[in-house]
Parts: structure tokens; C-alpha cells; sequence
């Protein structure tokens, strides 16, 4: 999709879940210029989680990463089932990562560290296509950013054209990608 469109992606990967031939993909895609973030170890809800666990499973996943041979300068962390407490912000900041939510926002202040993700998935009907639509225009016109996010390892849940769609609108209304 984002060849198509001339979008660089990241992917939020789970170490424990990469088999050989994944991360030989990934390992591919990054020579291409995309990037990979942090979801966790193990795909573990961190909600309850103490802020040094928190730790313990980002410096896992990295040791794992490398060990893979893949690049890990990406400093973004999606944490597992949108989980946002205290202790996971704290360990998230101390680790020099930034928090991207879970949670349906557009946030114009690119300083903070949380950010917000619009979700395609494969049943995005007419109405949310122009609710999707009417939040890039205002992102666009506050010059703030979007993430856009999917389940794209979950093909029941992933949406090609969909994902094409959105990536396209937002190019549209005169977005650029980082």
C-alpha cells in the first residue's frame, strides 16, 4: 500500500511473535526506509504493571530486535492493548521513547509524547470514511499530525483498500509523511 502511495510505514512489531521469515521482511522493508516501534515483548497488557517492568519488557524487546538484526532507532512505543497509566508514561519518557495511545485523537502540540491513532480497519462504512475525513481537515488546518494505526499481522481485521483509501485522503488534503 504505502509503495503505492509513496508513504514510508512503521510497524509496531512484537519480538516474541517475529519468526525468521517475518523478520527477514521487516529486515527488507528497513532498507527501504521503513521503520519499526515498540509493542511490546510479548503483547502483555502492561496496565497493571509496575514502571520497572514496564522497563524490563523495552530493553527484551530490544535486546531481541538486535538479536534479529533489525534496526532499532525508532523511538516510538505503542504499548500493548492501549494502556496509558502512570508507570508505563514514566518508563516510556525515562527510556527516551514516545507514547503513542490508543486512544481517537488529533493533537496539535507535537511536543508532547502521547500521540493519537486513527484506526482502518475492514468495516469502515461511508459515514466513518467522511467522520476520517473531517478530523484530517481540521488536523491539516491546526497543522497538527496524525498516526494512523491497523491490524495488518490480523488479516481479518486488515483492510488494503480501506488503508489505501485513508492514506490517499490524507495526501489529498496535503499531508506529508514522516
Amino acid at each position: 500500500i504505502t509503495h503505492r502511495i509513496g508513504i514510508p510505514a512503521t510497524f509496531a512489531v512484537i519480538p516474541s511473535h517475529l519468526s525468521n521469515e517475518i523478520a527477514d521482511t521487516l529486515r527488507s522493508w528497513q532498507q527501504e526506509g521503513y521503520g519499526i516501534a515498540i509493542h511490546g515483548y510479548n503483547h502483555d497488557s502492561w496496565k497493571s504493571w509496575s514502571s520497572d517492568m514496564v522497563t524490563a519488557d523495552l530493553h527484551a524487546r530490544e535486546k531481541r530486535i538486535r538479536e534479529l538484526g533489525l534496526q532499532t532507532d525508532i523511538k516510538y512505543v505503542v504499548p500493548p492493548h492501549a494502556c496509558n497509566t502512570a508507570a508505563i508514561r514514566q518508563a516510556i519518557r525515562h527510556a527516551g521513547y514516545r507514547h503513542i495511545t490508543g486512544a481517537n485523537i488529533v493533537n496539535p502540540d507535537t511536543t508532547v509524547f502521547q500521540y493519537g491513532r486513527i484506526w482502518i480497519g475492514t468495516d469502515v462504512s461511508v459515514a466513518e470514511m467522511q467522520e476520517i475525513r473531517e478530523i484530517l481537515a481540521k488536523a491539516y488546518a491546526e497543522r497538527a499530525f496524525v498516526i494512523f494505526g491497523t491490524h495488518s499481522s490480523m488479516p481479518g481485521a486488515f483492510s488494503e483498500e480501506a488503508t489505501a483509501a485513508v492514506l490517499q485522503m490524507a495526501l489529498d488534503i496535503g499531508f506529508r509523511f514522516i
